[in-house]
């Protein structure tokens, strides 16, 4: 069955045409990826498909009765609330249900015998809708959303005023998840979430019940959730079976598939036309003209490698010593909950360390820290020959008022026709170089960002999310580009492919502290993946039977029983899930041949078994003095 449908949509700004009789079709339940550089109209759809802007022909299909959510790039919230309440106010109709469960019970504590039934009936009626509607849950649902988005419990009464733009990015999301639609529409969804965030959200949408449209320049995002790829290319939208990576596959197939029908055609055409120049005057005349108005009709193909890439490359690096940067006893007072004591550490020449970490952690004070020399005490001690680069996630060396040809000429002693020649290696061609710096998208001014970087030669890169803003062709031109650089790169990044194919050793930030695993980012995440999980789901197993505990021994009245039950089948459900997923795994032989791997899932499986047994055990028996004291309180 087909939750949405885009049928034949035309669409202009002004005169410039966007999309040019687009179609594409989603199915119930399906994930799919909205793709495409930036500028070819991805968000132009979503904002199409939820009506914030009207199609100029065409028409879209939303089934009927179909709840739909969208979570834009940027986003507004109500900034007199506290955060917990913010997110759980998704929920206005079963809380609205609450209160009047509340009132019943009192009512019936009180009640008359003969007056119970009635009183009973109503209450039945309500308490049944509230079930369907997961009631008892919602609060549970809320602080496992905002916990996973990043939000600890000590923030969950904070103002949402008080929030950083980022921060209110994720309440956002968080609203939106929590609410469930039917048909969820997100652009961006990963922007402001650390790397524990994304993975988590990557688990949360991969097991979502409803229809999913995401945009996202995160390739390894998109791999793990969805299984179809929808590009918007040259006003038409493409469809492509598969995650993100299959799509690459196949559309390189189509793409040289259509280079050789274009060149095909071509050749017919310049084979028409000399026919034409040859006979048109002479005896073939009629049937040079039939041919002329034959090739008049023809639907001419495009050139798919038309497409404009960006060249960029650094120049050779001038010699360094062998020791790059020194932090000695660095202490850093940023306020009371963040401060760096004490750090020493040494980066090598040729390394690339990718800084890691929690959002708030301190990842970009600490470089700017370095860059500046703005410590509050220890030595920060650059080697012999090093010229240090910086690139800004914030862009804060462009100046605004400055137009992009402006940026470059002016900073550096380049000539006019080396400058035009640069900028177009990103891009910026004549028509774009009169254009302000602030008027420039994210992508763009990270683009003139690098190009400065190159010019200002250095031989050890300090880069500060160096891949936001960009499209996932850009991004990993940018990849490619740092992975030739011969220096030295320290860098802060929350993009795994880029940790992945740059990084040779992670610097660990954590609430001051500073690790180092010496390895890939995939073999850290192998490593933490080992040494947390038998200790978070203990932790886990100690919170949830203390609960369990607290509810037996306070003696509380049915609703929070209810509450409860309603929780631990939800606990029983994941636990029982995990344990499938281990016994499937376990059923291969090929697992036994990697030992700490089988053994890490054979003690996630005896872990989950326990949590089960315990969850169905309190289940019972709150279900059973449920049943015992029914319309009563325990």
């Amino acid at each position: 069955m087909s939750d949405l449908q885009f049928n034949k949509i035309t669409k202009y700004f002004s005169y410039n045409l966007i999309l040019d009789e687009a179609s594409f079709s989603i199915n119930s339940g399906e994930k799919v990826a909205l793709a495409g550089v930036n500028g070819s109209g991805k968000t132009t759809v979503m904002k199409l498909i939820t009506g914030e802007i009207e199609v100029d022909s065409g028409n879209i299909y939303i089934a009927a009765g179909r709840k739909t959510g969208y979570s834009e790039q940027h986003t507004y919230i109500d900034i007199n609330s506290q955060i917990f309440d913010y997110v759980i106010s998704s929920f206005s109709e079963v809380l609205k249900m609450r209160e009047e469960l509340k009132k019943i019970e009192n009512i019936i504590s009180k009640a008359e015998e003969n007056e119970l039934d009635k009183i009973l009936a109503q209450y039945g009626a309500i308490r049944e809708e509230y079930e369907k509607k997961n009631g008892y849950a919602i609060e549970a649902q809320t602080r496992k959303i905002l916990t996973g988005l990043g939000f600890s419990n000590d923030d969950f009464n904070k103002k949402c005023q008080n929030l950083s733009g980022g921060e209110k990015r994720r309440l956002s999301l968080a609203k939106l998840l929590v609410s469930q639609p039917d048909i969820l529409l997100l652009d961006e969804p990963t922007n402001h979430l650390d790397l524990d965030g994304i993975q988590w959200l990557e688990d949360y949408l991969s097991s979502y019940p409803g229809t999913i449209l995401v945009i996202s320049h995160d390739s390894y995002f998109l791999d793990k959730v969805v299984t179809r790829v929808l590009e918007v290319s040259n006003k038409k939208i493409t469809s492509y079976p598969g995650n993100y990576t299959k799509y690459q596959i196949l559309k390189m197939e189509k793409e040289t598939s259509d280079k050789k029908a274009f060149e095909k055609q071509q050749k017919e055409i310049r084979s028409i036309q000399e026919y034409i120049k040859k006979y048109k005057a002479g005896i073939k005349s009629k049937q040079a003209r039939g041919r002329e108005k034959q090739l008049s009709r023809r639907e001419l193909l495009n050139d798919v490698f038309q497409n404009k890439n960006i060249k960029l490359r650094f120049g050779e690096v001038s010699h360094t010593g062998k020791e790059i940067l020194k932090i000695k006893n660095l202490s850093k007072f940023i306020h009371p909950e963040l401060e760096f004591k004490d750090l020493t550490f040494l980066i090598k020449q040729g390394e690339a360390t990718g800084i890691i970490g929690p959002n708030g952690s301190g990842k970009t004070t600490l470089i700017n820290t370095i860059i500046n020399k703005s410590q509050d005490k220890g030595d920060i001690i650059f080697g012999a020959g090093v010229k240090a680069g910086y690139f800004d996630q914030h862009h804060s060396s462009l100046d605004p008022e400055k137009t992009v040809f402006q940026e470059i000429t002016e900073n550096f002693n380049i000539t006019f026709e080396k400058a035009r020649e640069m900028l177009a290696s990103v891009l910026f061609f004549q028509e774009d170089l009169d254009k302000k710096i602030k008027s420039l998208s994210g992508g763009e001014k990270s683009r003139v960002a690098f190009i400065k970087l190159i010019l200002e030669e250095p031989n050890f890169l300090i880069l500060d999310e160096p891949t936001n803003h960009l499209d996932i062709e850009s991004k990993n031109i940018i990849i490619q580009v740092l992975s030739e650089f011969e220096g030295t790169i320290l860098f802060v990044s929350h993009d795994r492919l880029l940790l992945d194919l740059l990084a040779t050793r992670l610097m660990i930030i954590k609430k001051g502290k500073v690790e180092f695993f010496e390895g890939s980012f995939s073999e850290y995440g192998e490593e933490k993946q080992k040494n947390l999980a038998e200790l978070n789901l203990k932790k886990s197993l100690e919170t949830d039977l203390n609960k369990g505990k607290e509810i037996k021994a306070k003696g509380i009245n049915i609703y929070k029983v209810n509450q409860r039950l309603e929780e631990l089948e939800l606990l029983i459900e994941e636990a029982d899930r995990i344990i499938a997923e281990c016994s499937k795994l376990l059923s291969d032989p090929e697992i036994y041949k990697d030992f700490q791997r089988s053994e890490e899932i054979s003690s996630n499986l005896k872990i989950n078994q326990k949590l089960s047994e315990e969850y169905m055990e309190e289940w019972a028996d709150l279900q059973g003095k449920l049943e015992d004291h029914k319309g009563g309180k325990l």
